[in-house]
């Protein structure tokens, strides 16, 4: 089996899921809660180490001021309503993203769910939220030349990706995005570079575990060469 540690989901489709059923756009995301929460424990099921998931994007606020105001209320009362099963699945939360943007009460939730869950060990669920991947790289930047006081210095990959968010973080050997969508949307520009992609047709509040495993399933036919010979290190998912 080829190593599978790490997940990234980009969870589209929520908004169109509502509309098609005459929905507010909200009820789509409160279906898509229920997945979210589906498809974490099935990870844990297939030993799947790391799963990060793309909630809101930087692009995102170009939404209507309504809608992202019912968004960020709802995702505090999601935090609130299921810190306990975090607690009892095992997860650990780390976050992505700029959390100074968000509102003060949702901020506080999430920065209440990382401290609470930082001892779990079962899974670690990344929330990428308020979170673009040229933004990381821009801020990544920036925190470099705060650190060495602006003076004139040579980045290498290495420094570079010790200021990204979570400088610990494995890269993703899978990437899937629901919904239909062919694109990469600004998710996790730097940790990508040889990730392996797939795109499902199914909106994320249809993405049932069942279509998990088949992204599982594609992902071990592929012959991932990483520029170089192909490599398959045995691991059971």
């Amino acid at each position: 089996m080829k190593v599978l540690n790490h997940v990234a989901l980009i969870l589209d489709g929520n908004r169109r899921w509502a509309k098609e059923r005459g929905l507010p756009t909200i009820e789509g995301y409160k279906v898509g809660s229920k997945r979210v929460r589906e498809i974490v424990a099935h990870a844990i099921v297939r030993d799947v180490s790391v799963l990060t998931m793309y909630f809101f994007s930087t692009e995102n606020w170009s939404r209507t001021p309504d809608e992202v105001t019912s968004l960020f209320n709802f995702m505090r009362n999601f935090l609130i309503e299921n810190l306990q099963q975090l607690m009892d699945d095992g997860v650990k939360l780390q976050y992505l993203g700029r959390i100074d943007r968000l509102p003060k009460s949702l901020g506080d939730e999430i920065l209440h769910a990382l401290d609470q869950t930082r001892d779990n060990d079962k899974i670690l669920l990344n929330i990428a939220l308020d979170y673009g991947g040229r933004d990381e790289i821009v801020r990544s930047v920036n925190r470099i030349l705060r650190h060495h006081d602006h003076k004139a210095i040579h980045v290498t990959e290495e420094l570079l990706t010790q200021f990204l968010d979570v400088p610990t973080l494995c890269e993703p050997d899978l990437v899937i995005r629901t919904g239909g969508e062919m694109r990469i949307s600004n998710f996790l520009l730097w940790q990508i570079a040889y990730a392996e992609l797939f795109f499902s047709k199914t909106l994320w509040p249809d993405f049932s575990s069942e279509e998990f495993d088949l992204a599982l399933s594609d992902y071990q036919l592929r012959n991932r060469r990483r520029g170089g010979d192909a490599r398959c290190v045995s691991r059971s998912i």
